[in-house]
């Protein structure tokens, strides 16, 4: 055993796949674009546990992820939510997101993305528009505080949507 085996331990492929003996399943090398993932079959399901990484522009988190098929029992309702906490939360992260995506658009055309020529700047300024419009980001993280600490709620929907009565889905 070599001194950094002795130091870090077993590496994440010899993880990955002794946890797949243990499960019972398979280990699937993704090769350098796919990640690799564990796929376990249980009856007529295949569940599969990889890897899920976010990055923030700073700092990028990696998260295992569980994946499983969703069955939906007799009499499940979805809510149509309008006006509400899931509504401020998507401007929220998508404002967010479109102005991550466009400043590093910009930055990497450097000083053409402020030009007309090209369409970067162009986008620069439409996810700009939209954070002034939609409401600052600020506004929306005061909207989610009001959710969580009870101060708002959202209105009853008008009516109920009928049970859903598809298959299950995978």
């Amino acid at each position: 055993m070599t001194a950094l085996r002795k130091l870090f331990g077993e590496s994440r492929v010899e993880i990955w796949k002794r946890l797949s003996d243990q499960l019972g399943g398979h280990y699937v090398e993704g090769g350098f674009w796919k990640g690799d993932k564990v796929q376990v079959e249980h009856g007529e399901w295949t569940i599969t546990l990889d890897k899920y990484v976010v990055s923030t522009g700073k700092t990028t988190m990696v998260f295992t992820r569980l994946r499983a098929p969703f069955v939906n029992p007799d009499g499940f309702r979805f809510a149509v939510h309008r006006r509400g906490l899931f509504t401020g939360l998507a401007k929220w992260f998508a404002t967010v997101a479109s102005e991550r995506a466009a400043g590093d658009a910009v930055q990497v055309h450097g000083a053409n993305g402020y030009s007309d020529e090209y369409p970067v700047g162009r986008f620069y300024r439409n996810c700009k528009g939209a954070v002034i419009y939609e409401g600052t980001r600020e506004i929306h993280k005061l909207m989610q505080a009001d959710y969580v600490l009870g101060f708002r709620q959202d209105k009853p929907t008008r009516c109920d949507l009928p049970p859903w009565g598809g298959a299950a889905r995978t």
